[in-house]
């Protein structure tokens, strides 16, 4: 992951809020889940936010 790419979340940690789910993922595809939703996250926040020099 490049600097600005940071892991928020660890593997140990994703399998806690996966629960049941993520009993039979390998670690490579928790790590993918975790790259995938950052990815979407980051893109959802990017479109979303307000130029400064615009008003809510």
């Amino acid at each position: 992951m490049a600097s600005k790419d940071k892991q928020i979340i660890t593997v140990k940690e994703a399998r806690k809020l996966l629960g049941r789910d993520a009993v039979d993922l390998s670690d490579a595809s928790v790590m993918g889940i975790i790259k995938s939703l950052t990815k979407i996250s980051l893109n959802l926040l990017d479109n979303t936010r307000v130029p400064n020099n615009e008003m809510v």
